[in-house]
């Protein structure tokens, strides 16, 4: 082919990176569009890897994280700046989801990348959305993924026997990520007197404006009692000082003294405030109930995000419900330390 009748839109790779907390079935088959000034890429399967084969796999995957980042190459004819994507599933089953934090394009041999999404869940109702990129075309800065030291003191006064699960979720002015599990292997990390790390990859929400730690399953809580938390930036190679340092003095769990979350507001006048969530069921039979409720409490000034209050595995009510945690005419209540959210709505 001459010079003259040469394409002016060469074929190129572009590397996609998704940072998943939960990875769809390989039956919903996940796709993504990548669209340019110079068209689109057309709808690209995302091919799942191949099943663990041997031990050595087989232990590097009990360790993964639940964050984990998958990767996939796509190549077509240049599309020049790209200006949006399309994430979807072809066919999900009625318990699918793909819940991702951030989705990154890089166009390989140049320095062009884009980033798209800080939070994000797909369902068999809302198989596919299409994303705009979080800053200009081809910007860097800013928006790579932060590597987070998270640093939490477990009081002297805790229990033993901690098998329950706790979450963070960063809120900044970009957006926020998802509630991520510290220890996804339950609580047992979580041993009195001693001040446990964790280390995180999050998708980047800009300055901080406040942190949320909560216990979203129930399993077993033993007078789970932190004292303080610490986050630190290990993206910054200039300091090591945390950027949040907080005290936290509570207990976390579902008795009824116990917080279901705790969110600590890092702009200068914010303030908390203590929500308190009552759930009686009703006198007649067939109320008493094991299902998985929540509640998502909202104010003008915004909501709590969706709290877990019970669970299926709960053990049995200590009134004698029979395993059943909300029993007839009984009372529970719940806490939600949450950032002052004005009016309720």
């Amino acid at each position: 082919m001459s010079p003259a009748t040469r394409s002016p839109h060469p074929v190129v790779t572009y590397r996609v990176s998704i940072s998943s907390q939960r990875a769809p079935s390989a039956s919903a088959r996940p796709f993504i569009q990548l669209c340019g000034s110079a068209g689109h890429s057309g709808a690209r399967r995302l091919h799942r890897r191949r099943p663990v084969e041997d031990a050595a796999d087989s232990a590097a995957a009990a360790t993964a994280t639940v964050d984990a980042t998958a990767s996939f190459a796509l190549s077509c004819v240049s599309l020049g700046e790209l200006n949006k994507i399309r994430v979807g599933l072809e066919s999900p089953a009625d318990s699918d989801a793909w819940i991702f934090d951030l989705v990154t394009v890089e166009e390989e041999g140049t320095a062009k990348q884009w980033s798209f999404c800080n939070s994000l869940e797909l369902y068999p109702t809302q198989a596919s959305v299409t994303l705009e990129p979080l800053g200009p075309a081809g910007s860097v800065e800013g928006l790579r993924p932060v590597d987070w030291l998270v640093e939490l003191q477990v009081s002297l006064e805790s229990g033993q026997h901690q098998t329950g699960q706790l979450f963070l979720a960063l809120y900044g002015e970009r957006g926020h990520t998802r509630d991520v599990c510290l220890n996804p292997d339950g609580g047992q990390v979580l041993r009195c007197g001693e001040r446990q790390s964790f280390n995180l990859r999050l998708s980047n929400v800009g300055k901080l404006t406040k942190v949320r730690l909560s216990a979203q399953a129930d399993h077993h809580w033993d007078n789970c009692l932190l004292s303080s938390l610490s986050l630190t930036d290990q993206s910054d190679d200039s300091s090591s000082t945390p950027l949040v340092s907080a005290a936290l003095n509570c207990r976390f769990g579902r008795e009824p003294d116990a917080l279901l979350c705790k969110e600590i507001p890092l702009l200068p006048g914010d303030s908390t405030r203590l929500y308190f969530v009552y759930i009686r069921p009703g006198q007649e039979f067939g109320t008493a109930t094991d299902a998985n409720f929540f509640v998502d409490v909202h104010g003008e000034r915004g909501n709590t995000g969706r709290r877990a209050l019970l669970l299926e595995s709960s053990p049995a009510d200590s009134g004698g419900g029979g395993g059943r945690w909300f029993t007839h005419g009984a009372t529970r209540v719940f806490r939600v330390e949450a950032a002052d959210l004005g009016q309720i709505e």
